[in-house]
């Protein structure tokens, strides 16, 4: 059996939709009540996307106190969540047919730094539930890296393992645990960030393609 351990912000969902608007959201609260936070562009936003809560504010506040990260990584997640049961939320094209073609013969693992509220308000969502056989998200571990999950995943599940992801925390999945990879160039990462992956693909069509080759 082969087992495809896919990212989901920015391999399988368009994350900007959604983040991007929550983001901007918090920075406005942050300005009232006195906190300096600038205006941000996409392309600054974006390189938040696949990173953990705690990661991504000690890059972006490092100073803040912890209770305020909380606070205001808190305030980013719910709004996420309200936008997705608003039904702002949005796989890429073609992602529903892909994970059904690739399900026919391998079992499919969601892996995901993120929260598991904001997992779970996706499952409702889309219904991922018919496609994923496992699903498990950092927070649930506290935080710790992907790489180090997979050592739970390896004893839950049986058979050959390629990791799909479109940043490097995907990619180091591999690479610590001999696997092979798949980088998405379609997603958040850079050119960069991938060059370590066994294969690289700049659509989900030529993702589709590429694990029907398998």
């Amino acid at each position: 059996m082969i087992n495809l351990v896919f990212d989901y912000d920015g391999t399988l969902h368009d994350s900007m939709e959604i983040y991007a608007p929550s983001f901007r959201a918090c920075c406005a609260l942050m300005r009232d009540e006195g906190i300096e936070a600038g205006e941000y562009t996409n392309d600054e936003i974006k390189r938040w996307i696949g990173m953990t809560a705690k990661a991504m504010w000690d890059e972006f506040q490092p100073e803040m106190e912890q209770e305020k990260k909380d606070r205001y990584s808190a305030f980013i997640g719910d709004n996420m969540v309200k936008l997705i049961d608003e039904g702002k939320a949005k796989l890429y094209d073609g992602v529903p047919e892909m994970l059904e073609e690739a399900k026919k013969k391998c079992c499919l693992i969601f892996l995901s730094s993120c929260k598991r509220s904001y997992m779970d308000a996706h499952r409702k969502a889309f219904g991922l539930d018919r496609y994923f056989d496992k699903f498990y998200c950092t927070e649930d571990f506290g935080f710790i890296p992907k790489y180090e999950i997979f050592e739970t995943i390896k004893r839950e599940c049986e058979g050959e393992f390629i990791a799909i992801g479109d940043r490097y925390s995907d990619i180091e999945v591999a690479k610590r645990h001999g696997l092979k990879s798949i980088g998405c160039l379609y997603g958040y990462g850079s050119e960069e960030e991938l060059k370590d992956a066994d294969y690289i693909v700049k659509s989900i069509s030529e993702l589709k393609d590429k694990l029907k080759s398998l």
